[in-house]
């Protein structure tokens, strides 16, 4: 489970959610699609991510973008600490926050 960041009660930003993620080593996370867009950045550790059917190998101070619907998972090769900054917020007050985590497709409400 991530960790949001948050003011008591309240996102730090009303429309950008933050995230902190921690994966320890040799964890490969499943495949999932949201619909929003991401960005992570590595704060620290080595591992890849896999977007479609294209895996880049990611290491510390790497940006990479998960666009909406894209399938994705994360591996980690050392503990990778990672920050996520999402527009869920958005799509959340939209009405269409839809996860697909390859077991079932719902809304993250």
């Amino acid at each position: 489970m991530p960790h949001r960041l948050t003011q008591p009660g309240t996102a730090i930003i009303p429309t950008i959610r933050c995230e902190f993620h921690r994966l320890r080593p040799a964890t490969t996370t499943a495949t999932r699609r949201e619909v929003g867009s991401s960005i992570f950045q590595v704060f620290e550790g080595s591992g890849e991510v896999t977007l479609g059917t294209q895996r880049h190998s990611l290491v510390t101070g790497d940006l990479f973008v998960v666009p909406s619907w894209i399938p994705w998972s994360l591996h980690a090769d050392t503990q990778l600490d990672l920050f996520r900054f999402s527009d869920a917020p958005v799509v959340e007050k939209l009405g269409y926050p839809w996860i697909d985590s390859g077991r079932q497709t719902r809304t993250s409400h």
